[in-house]
């Protein structure tokens, strides 16, 4: 009776998930708001390479040449995977990624079930990805939604395997978290805190059997899955440090360039920016917790998990000092403070009426609080997705493919994202990008099609270049514009 209650109860979870994902997002528009100049010109890239050497090789060169500045072999193995199965269709791609969301969302349910109620489940999980962070719900690049499956899963499986200590439960613990080390370094990082998570827990156990573990008896029994993990640990480690570098990415990593200092600011900054509010939710439910507070429910496991929560605190924070921790970047780093405030919270303040409704209140304002940006920020994902097609059919309904495009952004990405669209999907011949023109720009003349965001055109051609604007057509939206020589 008790299992089917338990079946139904996740049957209806994992509906209720779906459609606040699915649901979401065909609201906002971004499952069908096409390509985008941002990550979406991997499909391309990984397509041609595909296309042209097979699936195998196509992995191996993508895989090299991503060691060449990041480590995330398991994101770009399944990357390339995923292009050879959907192809560069962005609608089965937003369908795959929403799916991640949903099931992560699930197994972090499961997990927060095992020790709370059903309605502080529900908040512990969508509050770990609401907020700035939902922006891996609709952006198709990020590595972070399916990390951030991997990381529920390994959650999970470490309460399986303390719950019942075989071998099987010992595999998918050490597979999970073999994977999650490989997807990306801010997850890598996070692969000790399951360690030190599951050591509390069997402490718990013995606790309540007045028993004392230690640190012997803990690896005796778990000494095969740790050594794994270890190794490859320390493997992933020495490639991080010594083959890909720690400063191959301006915005991320670690330079000699750059002093202690720099990394002390950036940290005071990531704290009083979007870390904030998490750490304000800990900080209200420390002192509320703190009213109905007695020792005896304070043990060993309880110290040990906030040990481990600790841990994974200060290693994401590390991790994100050059860059900053913000949007998706907060994830795994929000996980340490919900953990905290509602999994170890809950046993103080449970059996108190007012607490619990307190609480319960404050997490509803909490998550309206985190959500304002959510349905604007979707709506601009959409917008912008939207506004690039209307450009490009202006394009191709006023020129052909032999007709020289040159995108003047002087962004990086959207420049060659524009260049990757126009040559792959349309077939045009000839897309150059600004900085070719910079010695001369009056020789932005010599093409038919300009692409920038919206204002950039106009300025660039009048302003930067010289030119008369009487000479060519404009087509703009909200986000970018186009000028097509007459």
């Amino acid at each position: 009776m008790c299992k089917s209650r338990e079946k139904n109860e996740y049957l209806i979870s994992g509906i209720f998930f779906s459609v606040l994902v699915f649901g979401l997002l065909i609201i906002l528009g971004t499952m069908n708001s096409g390509y985008h100049l941002i990550d979406d010109h991997e499909f391309y890239r990984y397509w041609d390479t595909i296309s042209e050497r097979g699936l195998w090789e196509a992995i191996k060169i993508n895989v090299k040449g991503d060691l060449a500045i990041r480590y995330r072999p398991l994101y770009i193995i399944l990357r390339t995977i995923g292009v050879a199965i959907f192809g560069t269709d962005t609608i089965l791609w937003s369908i795959c990624k929403a799916t991640e969301i949903t099931a992560a969302l699930q197994i972090f349910y499961i997990f927060a079930r095992k020790e709370i109620s059903i309605f502080f489940s529900v908040v512990f999980a969508i509050m770990i990805m609401w907020g700035s962070q939902s922006e891996i719900w609709w952006r198709l690049g990020p590595q972070e939604s399916f990390g951030m499956l991997l990381f529920a899963a390994a959650l999970l499986s470490t309460y399986y395997l303390k719950e019942k200590n075989v071998w099987y439960n010992k595999v998918v613990f050490t597979v999970f978290l073999i994977l999650l080390s490989l997807q990306k370094e801010s997850f890598w990082v996070s692969v000790p805190w399951f360690g030190l998570l599951l050591f509390a827990y069997e402490c718990k156990n013995k606790d309540d059997q007045n028993k004392g573990l230690c640190l012997k008896k803990f690896l005796k029994r778990h000494l095969p899955e740790s050594m794994v993990v270890l190794a490859v640990f320390a493997m992933d480690m020495c490639m991080i440090l010594f083959v890909v570098g720690t400063d191959k990415v301006s915005y991320a990593g670690y330079s000699s360039d750059l002093n202690w200092k720099f990394y002390v600011f950036q940290t005071w900054k990531n704290l009083v920016g979007e870390c904030a509010p998490y750490i304000l939710s800990l900080v209200i439910v420390i002192l509320i917790s703190y009213i109905g507070y007695h020792k005896k429910l304070l043990g060993k496991s309880c110290i040990l998990q906030l040990a481990a929560c600790m841990y994974l605190f200060l290693a994401e924070l590390v991790i994100y000092a050059k860059s900053g921790m913000e949007s998706r970047y907060l994830l795994p780093w929000v996980i340490s403070v919900l953990y905290v405030v509602f999994i170890l919270g809950y046993r103080f303040w449970t059996e108190n009426s007012r607490m619990k409704v307190t609480i319960a209140g404050l997490s509803i304002v909490f998550i309206l609080i985190l959500g304002k940006d959510v349905i604007p920020k979707g709506i601009q994902f959409t917008e912008k997705g939207r506004n690039l097609q209307a450009c490009v059919e202006f394009i191709i309904e006023n020129t052909s493919e032999t007709d020289k495009a040159v995108a003047i952004s002087r962004d990086g990405e959207i420049d060659y994202s524009f260049g990757v669209l126009m040559r792959d999907q349309y077939k045009y011949k000839y897309i150059d990008e600004i900085y070719e023109y910079e010695t001369d720009l009056s020789r932005l003349q010599e093409a038919d099609i300009l692409f920038g965001k919206t204002g950039q055109v106009y300025y660039r051609l009048s302003e930067e270049a010289g030119l008369s604007l009487d000479n060519y057509d404009f087509y703009e939206t909200k986000y970018y514009e186009v000028a097509l020589k007459r």
